[in-house]
């Protein structure tokens, strides 16, 4: 079984969503729908570092999400990206930000 075929099967059924769902968020409350909404953003941060590289579409199909959702969650997490990155960056100058990024980059190995 190839690894997007084992996200896949751990993920089918909505059951097993709601089992996830720790025991103090009951079903129909705005707690329950963000505790899943958060638990979707973890299984695709988890699925993406199990099979990176992968396209956005196949990320949904191994997880079992409709595309439209998929492309929510990246957006949902490209947001809070962007937010984390703000606020840790917050106390540098604009030249402080450029030579911290520029280094990370270089120690990663990016561009």
């Amino acid at each position: 079984m190839r690894a997007g075929e084992a996200w896949g099967e751990r993920m089918r059924s909505a059951s097993g969503v709601r089992r996830r769902c720790p025991g103090e968020c009951a079903e129909g409350s705005s707690n329950h729908h963000d505790r899943l909404v958060r638990m979707w953003h973890h299984v695709a941060l988890a699925a993406v570092a199990d099979l990176a590289p992968v396209a956005q579409a196949e990320l949904g199909r191994t997880v079992s999400l409709d595309p439209k959702d998929v492309v929510g969650i990246l957006n949902d997490l490209q947001t809070a990206g962007e937010r984390a990155n703000d606020e840790l960056l917050a106390p540098l100058s604009a030249a402080e930000r450029d030579q911290f990024l520029d280094m990370l980059r270089r120690v990663g190995g990016v561009g």
